[in-house]
């Protein structure tokens, strides 16, 4: 069993969450609402510090704005609120 931990509370910039295994923290969602997995510093909505495993899905429906990122058929694709769809790579 993994011994975690879960820190809340207010900093000087405003409230923070993050959760830590011993030694290192994995997620940390900090005042600015960016979230941090395995970093403490965010450096957009989302940043993760290592790699990203992502299962085949069906296609997601079309965004209102932006992207979605997914897997199928062995494609890496991405679609844009256009409802076109780009593929990003293929294995």
């Amino acid at each position: 069993m993994i011994d975690r931990s879960l820190n809340y509370g207010r900093d000087i910039v405003g409230r923070f969450l993050e959760m830590s295994a011993p030694y290192q923290t994995v997620l940390d969602i900090g005042a600015g609402g960016g979230v941090g997995i395995n970093t403490t510093s965010p450096e957009n909505a989302l940043h993760v510090n290592g790699a990203i495993n992502l299962d085949p899905i069906a296609e997601p429906a079309t965004p209102t704005s932006g992207f979605v990122i997914y897997v199928s058929g062995g494609f890496l694709l991405a679609k844009a609120s256009t409802g076109t769809v780009t593929i990003l790579a293929h294995d």
